[in-house]
């Protein structure tokens, strides 16, 4: 499963560093802001002209890094077989979770779910991938080095751990937001005038505001608005 959501940030609201008393803002250039006196409060459309070194008004300057559809990864693959499908279908199968807060639910959040059919060997391969995570610090955690593959070294005797295999791809997403779905209203972050909630990403640019994750300004094509 993997979610995609739309958030915005507010670069402009950047901490100075070290950030001084009280509250002064360093806005980042992509943000479309500038402070105007001394770390005041950051006004949209302002930059500083290259050739005069001073700070204008500038006709259609925006932010570009404040608006971003980020992608979770995957954490674990989820594998199961037809003995627990009814009637051709699967029924009840979990296949993530999605996290509420401010971020994944500013706009909405879709979720995309791709069903693979597998060989026996693929399906051998993901499950003991999957069964090895889900180990991870339990008592009874599988022994490693048993995972199948069907890729090898010509040259060497060194074991390729991987494989190489071919699927039919289903897919479905669905979107989720906070009407549709009874969300609770989420309030944004606020900020104390130390930097300790603005240190999290709704004070930086949103494409690096999400490590692990992928951020992009790029709208994906199949997005629906």
């Amino acid at each position: 499963m993997n979610g995609t959501y739309v958030v915005r940030t507010e670069p402009k609201f950047t901490h100075c560093k070290p950030p001084p008393f009280g509250c002064h803002w360093c806005p980042d250039s992509c943000s479309g802001a500038i402070a105007l006196v001394g770390g005041g409060v950051p006004q949209d459309g302002y930059g500083i002209n290259p050739e005069t070194n001073k700070i204008e008004y500038i006709i259609g300057l925006k932010c570009t890094c404040c608006r971003c559809w980020v992608t979770a990864p995957e954490n674990k693959p989820r594998v199961t077989d037809t003995r627990l499908s009814s009637n051709g279908k699967f029924l009840r199968v979990e296949m993530g979770t999605v996290p509420v807060n401010y971020y994944t639910f500013w706009e909405k959040y879709r979720v995309e779910v791709q069903q693979m059919s597998l060989s026996r060997e693929a399906f051998d391969y993901w499950h003991a991938i999957q069964s090895q995570q889900e180990g991870i610090g339990s008592l009874f955690q599988p022994v490693g080095g048993k995972i199948p593959t069907n890729i090898f070294e010509v040259n060497n005797k060194v074991r390729a751990f991987g494989i190489f295999y071919a699927s039919a791809i289903h897919r479905k997403q669905i979107y989720l937001d906070k009407n549709t779905y009874r969300i609770p209203e989420i309030v944004i972050p606020q900020d104390d005038c130390e930097g300790v909630l603005r240190a999290g990403p709704i004070g930086m640019d949103c494409r690096i505001a999400f490590p692990g994750q992928r951020s992009t300004t790029t709208r994906p094509a199949d997005w629906v608005d």
